[in-house]
């Protein structure tokens, strides 16, 4: 008979400050040296550039938050900037390799993000579900300025876009002054675009948020979206 032990290391806390002063100084390392079960922890600041916007969880059952998601003071001060635009579109979060609710991001502010088409701040794919709880989504943009070109591809979802076998959780957050730039007819979705996905979007406050169809919430015909005790306005 032949025994086999399996050694499960202890679940770490993985510190990340913008001005260097903790383990790393940009998220995406800190998610890079993250496993199942680790946190990463973002310190109050500004983050910018390379390593600080487009983060991807790579599958990983990781909790990215700051050091108070409960004090939205706190949740206010440690700022994704992804300073995107329609030439340099970028965006805060992209979940696409088939994260679970276990894979959360928590007490953040996400602004400044622009995608081409989906998810200005957050876009979720390819059945991924993560857990999206006490964040400030605010000032995002997706889709295209109206310009001479004949064509401007439609923008799905300023804010956060579920698509694709998406099922996410979206909880206790602010998303609000997200706006679709398309004045296409299929653009739609100013705060979030739901579509072929189920995700559940609960104690939320949407406001403020701008598109031609669906300033708000769209939940496509393909969706099977839950909101539960939100604003939106």
């Amino acid at each position: 008979m032949v025994l086999s032990l399996c050694v499960i290391g202890p679940v770490r806390t993985i510190t990340v400050s913008e001005d260097g002063s903790r383990e790393f100084d940009n998220i995406q390392a800190g998610i890079d040296a993250a496993v199942d079960g680790d946190t990463v922890l973002v310190y109050a600041g500004l983050y910018r550039g390379e390593g600080r916007r487009d983060l991807d969880f790579q599958g990983k059952a990781i909790v990215v938050r700051s050091l108070d998601p409960n004090d939205w003071n706190v949740v206010a001060d440690t700022i994704i900037d992804c300073q995107g635009s329609e030439s340099q579109p970028h965006r805060g979060f992209h979940f696409h390799s088939g994260e679970r609710p276990d894979s959360v991001v928590e007490g953040l502010t996400i602004t400044g993000g622009h995608a081409e088409s989906y998810g200005g701040a957050i876009f979720c794919e390819a059945g991924s579900g993560p857990t999206i709880s006490k964040c400030i989504i605010a000032d995002n943009t997706c889709g295209i300025a109206p310009t001479g070109r004949a064509i401007h591809p439609p923008g799905f979802g300023a804010g956060i876009a579920c698509v694709d076998r998406s099922d996410a959780t979206i909880s206790h957050c602010i998303i609000s002054s997200n706006f679709n730039f398309s004045l296409r007819y299929e653009s739609a979705g100013g705060g979030v675009y739901c579509d072929v996905s189920a995700p559940l979007i609960s104690d939320c406050i949407v406001a403020g948020n701008q598109a031609r169809s669906g300033g708000g919430v769209v939940a496509g015909a393909r969706a099977n979206v839950t909101v539960r005790n939100c604003i939106i306005r």
